[in-house]
């Protein structure tokens, strides 16, 4: 057949789907009923339909839709064109790879009641995404926006698919094969669930401008719509003890607005929407314990409902998940013994899925990242091979990498292939949190401007480390003693992740940090002790944040003065502790020594 007698065949049967977002093409099939892309109608309940007859349907309803495979049914239409226009969806070939194919849809349009164009190329090869067992043509005919839902027709009239996703960069398309599209429209229609994704639809109604909610960790969001006409001016907020924070995006992923200003109290910030279609708040926490919080917009904001968050995932098991909103993070729960091996992969063929496994009090350097390491469809999938380093209970996390929705998606636990080599990079490594490299030998530098009555010690032989203090991911300590008059002097410092940081800043912002610290030193190994007063230090210009406490206790009959400087600077955490007898004029004040430490440490960030 000529490209003529191919296009008078199948345009007629070509609608142009268009919602207040997005554009796109549909094929007409039997029952009146239009067949497109998800991602062309997402999150919409409704869609304007348009044939070349002229036929309009403004208000065309969304049966269902498929976001693992990228379809979506509309209808049926009420008086759609004649039956003999309708595409049948059923059988379909796989055509030879050099096969001419002929792509029908709406690429680009602009016009109110358009006609389709018709372009041609060439099969040029097969790919299978063997997550859903789903076969897609690639081929080099032009394809742009609007072309989505549009069909692929063989040299002989025979539509070998529908056209979904584009690659202009690479100059071709992808276009899922009709025999895996044919059977799973006819359970769209029948009313099935092929995806096995369950209920996913959108609500664009209803909702509240307060809402209360629990978030039960770090990765735990809440999302609501808001669904306003362009130029309304909607103000956020977000009140709760736990360190919230909130964003606002568009319907492509774009980040209009985030707030998180405070460690503690509330967030507001607002935006003025310039479009009429739905926005996303996504709220959440940076604390990884659970918190109670109020979020209210002055406008109804309508909870999205997320069923991927808590499920348990177990090893041999594969879980069937979907990017419901921009920025989404979905995640499950896995058990591990001390020293397992396993291999997590997350696939998808509408997303680009960026998987995580982190536990509770991991660091940014300890929670495993993979983006595309994966294979799959486009090589985006993404795969981790973990060895638990405890027994305990992970946090498996898939995201999009570009903050995009919808995108179905295949997550699958399995144990690790033997002499499968680990997963390396980390949550730090493509955050960019790269470490400063500010070690021992600079922390024992830092005090060379001592007086030379201090003799450094060795602090292991006078039973102290680092790990033993709360403070941040504190990795190196030093001690220095003075005998004429008696002192001691003991420093640690570490760098902080986000997180660590976060809460450090909310302790030292703390009124109670000092109490905190006598009861600590109450608490301690010491013989005879009794607190007899306590009190906050002085501490000018030293980091970005400080506190300095002291306490006076008597041990074993002697009266001593403990004295402590916390603090940050940039992301390096330092404690500075100075002991020595109160009748005594100490060798080095604490603020001197802070402040030693404080300037080597600004000298060495600023290189």
């Amino acid at each position: 057949m000529s490209a003529t007698d191919i296009f008078d065949r199948v345009a007629p049967a070509i609608a142009y789907v268009e919602t207040p977002a997005s554009t796109g093409s549909g094929a007409l099939t039997d029952g009146g009923y239009v067949v497109t892309s998800a991602h062309v109608v997402w999150p919409f309940g409704a869609a304007r339909v348009v044939f070349p007859d002229g036929s309009e349907f403004p208000n065309a309803p969304v049966k269902q839709w498929d976001l693992l495979a990228d379809l979506a049914v509309l209808g049926p239409l009420e008086a759609p064109p004649s039956s003999s226009s309708s595409l049948p969806f059923e059988g379909g070939e796989t055509p030879a790879i050099g096969t001419e194919a002929y792509l029908i849809g709406y690429p680009g349009e602009v016009e109110a009641f358009p006609q389709p164009a018709i372009v041609r190329g060439i099969v040029s090869r097969v790919r299978e995404w063997e997550a859903a067992e789903l076969t897609y043509f690639q081929t080099d005919a032009a394809i742009a926006g609007g072309q989505s839902g549009g069909a692929l027709a063989s040299e002989s009239g025979r539509i070998l698919g529908v056209s979904g996703l584009s690659f202009s960069e690479a100059g071709f398309g992808l276009v899922l094969s009709m025999a895996d599209a044919a059977p799973r429209v006819r359970a769209l229609i029948d009313g099935r669930d092929p995806s096995g994704l369950g209920e996913r639809r959108v609500s664009l109604y209803g909702g509240a401008s307060r809402h209360s909610v629990t978030l039960s960790n770090f990765w735990d969001q809440r999302a609501y719509v808001v669904n306003e006409q362009a130029g309304t001016d909607v103000e956020f907020r977000m009140e709760g003890v736990n360190d919230g924070w909130f964003a606002v995006y568009d319907l492509y992923g774009e980040e209009l607005l985030r707030r998180d200003e405070t460690a503690t109290g509330a967030e507001s910030g607002g935006v003025s929407f310039q479009y009429d279609e739905p926005h996303f708040l996504v709220t959440a926490q940076l604390s990884e314990e659970p918190g109670d919080f109020v979020v209210s917009g002055g406008r109804r904001l309508i909870p999205l409902i997320d069923p991927d968050d808590g499920r348990q995932l177990s090893l041999g098991q594969t879980l069937w998940g979907n990017m419901d909103y921009p920025s989404d993070a979905d995640y499950f729960l896995l058990t591990l013994r001390q020293g397992e091996r396993v291999e997590v992969s997350a696939r998808s063929a509408l997303s680009d899925p960026f998987l995580l496994i982190d536990y509770h009090n991991a660091r940014d350097e300890q929670i495993i990242a993979d983006d595309d390491s994966g294979g799959g469809l486009f090589g985006a999938d993404a795969r981790i091979v973990y060895e638990a380093p405890h027994t305990g209970s992970y946090f498996v996390v898939v995201q999009d990498y570009g903050g995009i929705a919808p995108g179905g998606y295949a997550l699958t636990a399995r144990e690790a292939r033997p002499g499968a080599e680990l997963t390396t990079a980390t949550r730090a490594d493509f955050l960019g949190l790269e470490s400063i490299g500010f070690g021992l030998d600079e922390l024992r530098a830092s005090f060379s401007a001592l007086p030379n009555s201090f003799e450094e010690l060795d602090p292991a032989s006078e039973g102290l480390s680092a790990s033993d203090l709360d403070v941040g991911s504190l990795t190196d300590a030093v001690a220095f003693a003075s005998s004429q008059p008696f002192q001691l002097l003991l420093a640690y410092s570490g760098q902080l992740s986000d997180l660590e940081r976060i809460a450090l800043d909310a302790e030292l912002e703390s009124p109670d940090y000092a109490n905190e610290f006598r009861q600590g030193i109450l608490s301690g190994d010491w013989q005879g002790v009794q607190s007899l007063r306590s009190g906050t230090l002085e501490l000018r210009n030293i980091g970005d944040k400080s506190v300095g406490v002291w306490a006076e206790v008597i041990s074993e009959g002697v009266l001593l003065r403990i004295e402590a400087a916390v603090f940050r600077r940039g992301s390096i955490a330092a404690v500075v502790y100075s002991y020595f007898r109160p009748s005594d004029s100490p060798s080095a004040t604490i603020q001197e020594a802070a402040r030693l430490l404080d300037a080597a440490i600004a000298r060495h960030i600023a290189g």
